[in-house]
């Protein structure tokens, strides 16, 4: 799903949890971002508060700028969310009717919005947020980048989602199980251990493709030059080349 989201498509994507969706989509977010414009540029809803600190925490993880993101969810202080909002925030992560309460309010402000998220959308839907979302959207004076995350298919969301969304690309998949694939994770901290840990890797384990991301451009274009001096055969693709 990541390219659709990177060359700016409406993508519905309907899958398990733990399928890397919401990664891939805010990977797609983060591309969008620039730090040099101090408004709201994504917009990311979620149907339960844990929700948006659960993203907001990813978000930290994924990158290494100075973006922002700001976290608005009901039950909490809206003055606080006002006073944080004019201080600029790049991504805003939040419940449906707080973001609501903040654009009527003019504190969160609309005009540099390139993309919206629905995270776990079939939840937002059957739970009447729908018009909500509605009422969002309409805020909007122009046509916006969608993605649509959900884990099942409602006839709610099926509607839902066809009246928000333009020709979207749609990825869903088999509820297949993944519960027997090995993960590991290694400790590397410094570059060269990672580098040396790549190599280990595709010695020890017969790799036929491998996909590898990293969080900055000049990483990609000093693994891409090692990996070819190993005699590896090494593509490099990035957003510039995408978009």
């Amino acid at each position: 799903m990541l390219l659709p989201c990177l060359k700016g498509y409406d993508v519905f994507v309907q899958s398990r949890h733990k399928t890397g969706k919401k990664v891939a989509s805010l990977i797609s977010v983060l591309q969008k971002i620039d730090v040099a414009i101090s408004e709201c540029q994504a917009l990311i809803l979620v149907s339960f508060r844990e929700k948006a600190e659960e993203i907001q925490k990813m978000i930290s993880q994924l990158l290494y700028s100075s973006v922002k993101c700001q976290k608005c969810i009901g039950g909490t202080n809206i003055d606080e969310d006002i006073k944080m909002l004019s201080l600029g925030a790049h991504i805003v992560v939040g419940t449906s009717g707080r973001v609501y309460d903040l654009i009527r309010k003019k504190a969160l402000r609309t005009g540099e919005i390139k993309i919206l998220v629905l995270d776990e959308a079939e939840k937002m839907f059957s739970c009447c947020a729908s018009d909500q979302i509605s009422d969002i959207i309409k805020t909007f004076s122009y046509e916006l980048q969608i993605i649509i995350l959900s884990t099942r298919i409602s006839a709610e969301l099926t509607e839902g989602a066809k009246k928000l969304m333009r020709d979207p690309v749609k990825i869903v998949t088999k509820n297949e199980n993944y519960e027997r694939i090995k993960q590991y994770f290694v400790c590397a901290e410094e570059m060269d251990m990672k580098f040396k840990t790549l190599c280990e890797l595709f010695k020890t384990f017969r790799i036929d493709k491998a996909v590898i991301f990293c969080n900055l451009l000049s990483r990609v274009d000093s693994l891409n030059v090692k990996m070819k001096q190993k005699n590896f055969n090494f593509n490099c693709l990035v957003s510039i080349d995408i978009l």
